[in-house]
C-alpha cells in the first residue's frame, strides 16, 4: 500500500497546484462568471492555455505556487503522525496559510485564529465551504480498515474549522472515498457504500441531526439523475444544482459539490490524463476538486503511468516527501484493528 499512499498525497498536491495556477485558473482569470455561456468561454480559454503549455504529459509546473490545499494536507498528515494533534498542526500552518499567494479560505483562517485563542467554533451557515474536504483524505488512508474511525475522526477534524453540515460532512465523504479507494473498492460502488452506511445507521452514531438527511438526499439525487452526458452544457447544468447557489463561479466551492464534482470526473474518466484534465482544468474551485480527486485516484490506482520525477516540480515536494516517509512508517507500525 505504500505506493498508493505516496501517490494519493503527491497527486493531491500536483493536481491542486495545476488547477490553482497561482490563482489565475482558480479565479477564472479575474473574469465574471454569470451564465453558462461565460462558463464555457472560460473553460475553453483554460483548456487552450493548458494545451499550449504542454497538456497533461508535458506541462511543467515548476515555480507554480501550491495553495492552502497542500499546506493543510501536510498539516493533517503531521497531526496523524503526532498523536492526532490536529489543532496544534493547523495552528502551526497558519503563517503559511495567511500568505496572500495561497488564497486560503476566509472561514479556515478565521477558525484557526479562534483555535489559537481557544475560542469554541460555533455553528455558522457560512462554514459550509470546502476547506474541510480538501484536507481529510489522509484520515481515510491511515484508518482505511476501520471505517467507523474514518467517519468519527473526519467529522471531528472537519468541525475544527467548518462547523456546518455541508462543510464537515464534505470532509467525511472526502476521507471515506479515500478509504474506499485504497481498499480497491470499485469507484462505481463508492456512492452505494456511502448510502449503505447511512441506511445502516453507522454515520448517525457520530452525527444524527436532521441536516444529515438533507446531505444524503443530495447524494441520492445525484445517483438517481446522473448520466454520462454527451453534451458538456448538460453536464454542467446538472452539476450546478449541487452548488446550492446556482452560480457558475461557485462550482466546487462547498463541501458537498466539491466531492460530487470530483467523483463525477472520476466516473467519466478511464485514464489518468483524462481525469487530471477534467478534475483540475475547469472554472470554479478547481484546486480543491483537483486535490480531492488526485488523492482518490492515487489511492485507487497508485502512480499509474505518471512520470514520478515530475513531482519534484512541486513547491512543497521536500516537505511532502519527508512527511510521507514518517506517515508510512507510522502506518506500518500502528496496531492492527
Amino acid at each position: 500500500m505504500n505506493e498508493q499512499i505516496r501517490a494519493s498525497i503527491l497527486f493531491a498536491s500536483y493536481f491542486e497546484t495545476l488547477g490553482f495556477k497561482n490563482g489565475e485558473w482558480e479565479f477564472n482569470y479575474g473574469l465574471t462568471l454569470t451564465n453558462l455561456s461565460s462558463f464555457i468561454e472560460i473553460s475553453n480559454l483554460m483548456l487552450y492555455q493548458y494545451i499550449m503549455l504542454g497538456g497533461p504529459t508535458n506541462i511543467n509546473i515548476s515555480n507554480w505556487n501550491s495553495s492552502d490545499d497542500t499546506i493543510l494536507i501536510i498539516a493533517t498528515c503531521n497531526a496523524i503522525i503526532n498523536n492526532e494533534n490536529y489543532i496544534s498542526e493547523y495552528i502551526k500552518s497558519f503563517n503559511l496559510l495567511k500568505e496572500p499567494k495561497r488564497y486560503a479560505g476566509i472561514t479556515t483562517l478565521e477558525s484557526i485564529r479562534s483555535l489559537q485563542k481557544k475560542i469554541p467554533i460555533r455553528k455558522k451557515k457560512t462554514m459550509g465551504g470546502n476547506g474541510a474536504a480538501m484536507r481529510t483524505m489522509p484520515i481515510g488512508l491511515f484508518w482505511y480498515n476501520d471505517i467507523e474511525k474514518v467517519i468519527k475522526t473526519s467529522i471531528i477534524v472537519s468541525k475544527l474549522t467548518h462547523n456546518y453540515y455541508l462543510g464537515f460532512l464534505g470532509g467525511m465523504v472526502s476521507a471515506l472515498f479515500t478509504a474506499f479507494a485504497i481498499n480497491k473498492i470499485s469507484k462505481f460502488e463508492w456512492i452505494n457504500k456511502l448510502l449503505e452506511l447511512y441506511d445502516n445507521k453507522i454515520i448517525q452514531k457520530y452525527y444524527s441531526d436532521d441536516d444529515l438527511d438533507d446531505f444524503i438526499n443530495y447524494w441520492k439525487c445525484y445517483q438517481e439523475s446522473r448520466q454520462n452526458f454527451i453534451h458538456f452544457n448538460d453536464r454542467i447544468k446538472f452539476l450546478l444544482q449541487f452548488t446550492l447557489t446556482n452560480q457558475y463561479k461557485n462550482i466546487g466551492s462547498n463541501g458537498l459539490d466539491v466531492c460530487i464534482y470530483a467523483y463525477d470526473c472520476l466516473l467519466l474518466s478511464d485514464n489518468l490524463y483524462s481525469f487530471m484534465t477534467l478534475v483540475s482544468i475547469h472554472p470554479g474551485d478547481n484546486d480543491t476538486t483537483g486535490a480531492i480527486g488526485g488523492a482518490w485516484f492515487g489511492a485507487l490506482y497508485g502512480f499509474s503511468d505518471f512520470d514520478t520525477k515530475k513531482f519534484k516540480q512541486l513547491e512543497f515536494y521536500d516537505e511532502l516527501d519527508k512527511v510521507l516517509r514518517k506517515f508510512i512508517k507510522a502506518f506500518a507500525d500502528r496496531s492492527p484493528v
